[in-house]
């Protein structure tokens, strides 16, 4: 019994010796696996910044394609970190009613948009437009369209 209880003594200063000798080593190691975990963090944002960006790029390119002439959108807003399908509201003007239903009928057609629905049309006042846009005509019809975006 003596005899063990020296050996664990002996045991015991060797293994806390050994622990004094590795500390440096062992705070490397905390500190790469802490620099790791960083890593992957900003690694992660970066791809979900990615993704929002391919996310906007093909919504604001399936807009963009449809729009027929004589058709001008004046504002899109959507909310890029909102969970599929991103609602979007497009606000935009036109010379007449037709354009707007051809847009219409463009946008339904698309296979990353859905629920397309026509939410607002009404003429523009000319005193209300700005002088930039009376180019032929001084009636324009100003629209507003929702959208579910279910993009990839």
């Amino acid at each position: 019994s003596y005899a063990m209880n020296l050996f664990l003594g002996y045991l015991n200063e060797s293994v806390s010796d050994k622990v004094l000798e590795l500390a440096p080593q062992i705070s490397q190691v905390e500190q790469i696996r802490l620099q790791k975990k960083s890593f992957l963090k900003n690694l992660s944002e970066a791809d979900r910044m990615q993704s929002l960006r391919s996310k906007s790029y093909l919504l604001l390119e399936s807009l963009a394609f449809h729009v027929p002439k004589d058709c001008w959108l004046t504002s899109i807003n959507y909310d890029v970190n909102s969970d599929r399908p991103m609602n979007v509201a497009i606000t935009g003007m036109s010379r007449d009613r037709s354009t707007i239903n051809e847009y219409l009928t463009n946008l339904e057609g698309d296979k990353n948009l859905d629920a397309v629905k026509l939410e607002m049309i009404q003429q523009i006042p000319s005193d209300k437009m700005n002088r930039d846009w009376k180019i032929r005509s001084n009636q324009y019809i100003g629209f507003q369209i929702s959208i579910d975006f279910k993009g990839k």
